[in-house]
């Protein structure tokens, strides 16, 4: 059985009222830190191979990461931001577009809580539902103008999950018969660069997400030189754990695009060797 790891019961009881916009944010916050504390336990219990203790903590963090956006959508003016899926109103909708203040605040945090679920399902091996979740996540990254959500998690991991479920390759014209993600990723490409030109200049997550993408769009020099780059300012930033799941996720790519016969399986395989190097190099190396 999986041992608590804190008693803060009292979060999920006597909510803020649903006008206390800035009461409801902070509840957020507080649920969503609880909850990494599970999630990061059971990253720990995949390092020492105990998938049982794993399981149990993930789904105790998925638990409150759901009852987390049940609390943004307590919000009187939810409906104002989201439509009942909880993504963008459709346009001509009565909204309170674009958002400002803490409605955008609240529009940030819920979109991460998004990215959070959806990554909790994939551990999970839920991977349809996980991109349920990413994929409302990506519609609000992607309309930032209304949002103000400077984000690419979603995004990215929603088209990876494609590979993943064997829906799709990444390169046109090989292998099997199944559709392509060129146009996609080369959305990507240019999404994530203006974040980076922008408010994420110095966000080395946001530099992954563009590795990453660049890796499945090309395999040439310019793009390895790129993708190196990023993959070292990532490595220099991120904690070991997320590094690790960084890792974990490549592989699950690299080994569906092989067997796909897309070549991108080779140059995903490259990135992962680049990434491990440049974890060693920095100290950071531990669940490879």
């Amino acid at each position: 059985m999986l041992a608590p790891i804190s008693d803060k019961g009292h979060l999920l009881t006597s909510l803020p009222d649903p006008k206390d916009l800035d009461g409801l944010r902070q509840r957020i916050v507080d649920i969503g830190n609880w909850a990494k504390e599970y999630r990061d336990r059971g990253d720990d219990f995949i390092e020492s191979h105990d998938e049982t203790g794993a399981r149990a903590a993930y789904e105790k963090a998925l638990d409150l990461e759901k009852w987390s956006i049940n609390i943004a959508k307590r919000y009187h003016d939810f409906r104002l931001m989201f439509d009942a899926d909880g993504g963008p109103l459709p346009s001509g909708r009565n909204s309170n577009y674009p958002l400002e203040g803490g409605e955008q605040r609240l529009a940030s945090i819920y979109c991460d809580r998004l990215g959070r679920i959806g990554g909790l399902l994939r551990r999970l091996g839920k991977l349809t539902e996980a991109r349920q979740y990413y994929a409302i996540g990506a519609k609000i990254e992607r309309d930032g103008g209304n949002f103000g959500v400077s984000n690419s998690y979603s995004t990215l991991n929603n088209l990876l999950l494609g590979i993943e479920l064997g829906e799709k390759r990444a390169t046109p014209g090989t292998g099997t018969s199944k559709p392509d993600l060129a146009a996609e990723i080369k959305e990507i490409i240019a999404f994530v660069r203006q974040q980076i030109d922008g408010p994420r200049a110095n966000d080395a997550w946001a530099k992954v997400d563009l590795a990453t993408a660049l890796v499945l769009s090309r395999d040439d020099g310019e793009t390895r030189q790129e993708a190196e780059d990023y993959f070292r300012s990532y490595a220099k930033a991120a904690r070991p754990r997320d590094i690790g799941t960084t890792l974990r996720i490549l592989g699950l790519v690299e080994r569906q695009l092989k067997q796909m016969e897309d070549p991108a399986g080779s140059w995903t395989a490259w990135a992962i060797r680049t990434l491990e190097r440049e974890a060693r190099e920095a100290g950071k190396l531990r669940l490879a």
